[in-house]
């Protein structure tokens, strides 16, 4: 297919091509676009139903936009194809990513007004990068029950804005019911595999759930254990440290080669948490939003 001059989207490690077909399985829209001097542009994009239900207004993510041809006029065909596909969807907001060092696409998307909300890293554990001269921890972990859910929710308000940071409309509150509603369903077993329980003085301060990356499965037949969420209550000192032990644990028991977590870049402590546990720092990425 050639080489793209430009590519938004959110990968792991792998080749244009695989990224490409992926994105394709994942999209519900395809546009294709091309001009006399031999350049084309393919975008993927989907609907976002979960924000769309909790922020009351419909979100899109743009999973690809991709160039063939001579650079310039490639470049330039990128930029009106993704202005056009802007122009022509009042009323939604739209979500997008790419590799922190594509400056070129990064640039693009500022010139066409999209904000940039945050970085995302993604930090990687394997056993060859364990660290195992790391102190243990005692607090208790378990595994999630029903009647931990009133407390689970209360930790809603410890997460920050993140991709949606200075989204017009959405502030701390609904940030808070949208964490609340994803805690929801991680305990339904919709959005995790399973979920884990930090316990201090007896009573829930702290969870961490985990579930299979299906789309790393299906392109590189490695299972990895991410899409991960957690939050731990202030009062519960080490609780994060224990949480991830525990999660290093059950990784070879229940099969997983890899654990990937991934974090935005200003929460400090838990990068430096995850780094003293081991995990090395993977792709990051460039979050960012679009509304008129």
């Amino acid at each position: 297919m050639g080489d793209p001059a430009g590519l938004l989207w959110s990968g792991y490690g792998l080749d244009t091509d695989s990224l490409l077909r992926d994105a394709e399985r994942q999209a519900e829209t395809f546009v294709d676009t091309a001009d006399s001097r031999d350049a084309r542009v393919r975008m993927l994009h989907r609907a976002l139903p979960f924000e769309s239900g909790v922020f009351g207004r419909p979100f899109r993510r743009l999973l690809c936009a991709v160039a063939w041809g001579e650079a310039a006029h490639a470049g330039q065909l990128l930029a009106d194809s993704v202005q056009g596909l802007l122009e022509n969807s009042p009323g939604i907001t739209w979500l997008t990513s790419l590799p922190a060092g594509d400056l070129p696409a990064r640039q693009m998307l500022l010139q066409l007004g999209f904000r940039h909300a945050a970085r995302k890293l993604s930090m990687i554990y394997t056993a060859e990068t364990e660290k195992r001269n790391t102190p243990r921890v005692r607090n208790p972990v378990r595994d999630f029950a029903p009647t931990d859910l009133p407390e689970l929710l209360a930790l809603s308000h410890h997460f920050a804005p993140g991709q949606f940071a200075g989204l017009p409309g959405i502030g701390s509150e609904r940030i808070q019911e949208y964490y609340a509603e994803w805690i929801r369903r991680a305990a339904a077993g919709e959005f995790a595999d399973r979920v884990l329980v930090l316990e201090s003085g007896g009573s829930p301060a702290g969870f961490a759930s985990y579930k299979l990356r299906p789309e790393v499965l299906r392109l590189t037949g490695r299972r990895v254990l991410g899409q991960s969420l957690g939050a731990v209550h202030p009062r519960a000192s080490g609780g994060l440290l224990a949480l991830v032990e525990e999660m290093q644990r059950r990784r070879q028991a229940e099969g997983y080669e890899l654990i990937e977590f991934e974090c935005y870049a200003q929460n400090r402590p838990v990068v430096r948490t995850l780094d003293r546990l081991g995990f090395v720092p993977g792709p990051e990425r460039e979050c960012f939003w679009w509304s008129a």
